[in-house]
């Protein structure tokens, strides 16, 4: 994520910042209990200018189960807004909205 960036879910999880998203996430992975898989679809990416990008897809959640089968959970319309930093690209926006 870029030193600005946000992330957002559905305007139930709303974070700014480079190192809160990774916090978020690292809180997440440390839940071993539950276990799942982002299925993306239609990509969508747009060049917006030499130094950004936006790419959108859409995501099925599945989780899985203690004998490995997959239930879907729920699916996802993703937007990511991406910008060059220093030569790196990051994350300056990521917005999941729930379908």
């Amino acid at each position: 994520f870029s030193a600005d960036g946000r992330f957002t879910i559905a305007g139930s999880v709303d974070v700014a910042g480079r190192d809160s998203p990774a916090e978020l996430f690292a809180a997440r992975e440390a839940d071993k209990e539950r276990r799942t898989r982002h299925c993306l679809t239609n990509l969508t990416f747009q060049r917006i200018s030499e130094d950004e990008a936006q790419v959108g897809a859409t995501m099925l959640l599945l989780v899985l189960g203690e004998d490995g089968a997959t239930t879907p959970s729920g699916s996802a319309d993703t937007e990511d807004h991406y910008r060059l930093e220093g030569g790196d690209w990051r994350i300056a926006a990521r917005t999941t909205n729930l379908l």
